[in-house]
């Protein structure tokens, strides 16, 4: 006769509760490894980008002779022209350059970083601010995935009233508040930055990250973000050096008169010189000694640069 095969008894409660505890032990131990080898992916391509930008604003300083200007505070059409990206409205004309130009340096660049269809859309208001209502972008509202640091949001356009606005995640470097002593000046300040004339290349700070309060760390808009990165001399492209680096988080306050640099990686910061090299700073950075001092274009003085690595 054939012999039947013992009946397999099922798990009791305890071994599923082993099993599940052993399961959950194992992700508590993984998730972190996880989550550090992405943020360390993250922070590369955050320092390509500014690799990128760099190379951008060298690129502008090779052809227009000086480096990138900031804009004005409040770009204002030159008459009879919608637009304030140009200074004619003759049929051939092209967007302003250099000290005519009031839009931010991240405008200015846009040809030296593949974007140079969206530097020169034609001489309308539309082109410039564009209409939420209609799906329309404008300048203004196009996202670029290099202005973007991937550990903090996506490349998205955000809506503020009926515009379309791009939150940039890296600003220029303005120096100390009100003295134009940074890398990146306004364009109405009468001066231009050479390459020459600089005193420091590897230890001068010409882009870095921004820091942004919690609304714009988890994606919302915020007073560092509200006119986009590509329109004028606004701390949504330009921050300074009188107020400390911070990462993300209720230290980089949207209600400060000059809001700080920093980032949402932990820890440390990326900063792209002169010299083309991206390097990263702690955030606990010495700010009289080091940070002041590497971004004021006319400092004479050794510093030290462990804190920047």
């Amino acid at each position: 006769m054939k012999q039947r095969s013992p009946r397999r008894a099922a798990f009791t409660l305890i071994e599923l509760l082993v099993v599940m505890a052993i399961i959950a032990t194992l992700i508590g131990l993984l998730l972190p490894a996880v989550q550090k080898v992405r943020e360390a992916a993250y922070r590369t391509e955050c320092r390509n980008n500014l690799k990128q930008l760099a190379l951008g604003t060298h690129l502008f300083e090779s052809t227009v002779r000086y480096f990138p200007t900031g804009g004005v505070g409040t770009p204002t059409p030159i008459a009879p022209n919608p637009s304030s990206r140009y200074t004619s409205n003759a049929a051939n004309a092209v967007p302003a350059t250099g000290k005519s130009q009031q839009w931010s340096w991240a405008y200015q660049i846009l040809p030296y970083v593949d974007q140079e269809n969206l530097w020169k859309l034609p001489n309308t208001a539309l082109d410039d601010f564009g209409d939420a209502s209609l799906g329309i972008p404008g300048v203004r509202g196009y996202a670029i995935k290099v202005f973007s640091c991937p550990s903090r949001r996506a490349p998205a356009a955000a809506q503020v009233g009926n515009f379309l606005v791009f939150p940039g995640d890296y600003a220029g470097n303005g120096g100390n508040a009100g003295t134009n002593n940074g890398m990146i000046v306004p364009s109405n300040s009468g001066q231009t930055v050479t390459l020459g004339r600089l005193k420091s290349t590897s230890n001068t700070v010409l882009l870095s990250e921004k820091a942004v309060s919690v609304p714009g760390a988890s994606g919302g808009i915020e007073t560092g973000d509200v006119e986009g990165v590509f329109y004028g001399y606004k701390v949504e492209s330009i921050r300074f050096s009188d107020v400390p680096p911070v990462p993300d988080g209720p230290s980089a306050t949207p209600t400060s008169p000059s809001m700080p640099f920093g980032s949402a990686h932990p820890g440390a910061f990326n900063i792209a010189f002169v010299d083309g090299s991206v390097r990263q700073a702690l955030y606990s950075v010495d700010f009289l000694k080091v940070w002041q001092p590497i971004c004021n274009r006319n400092n004479p003085f050794p510093v030290d640069m462990s804190d920047v690595q």
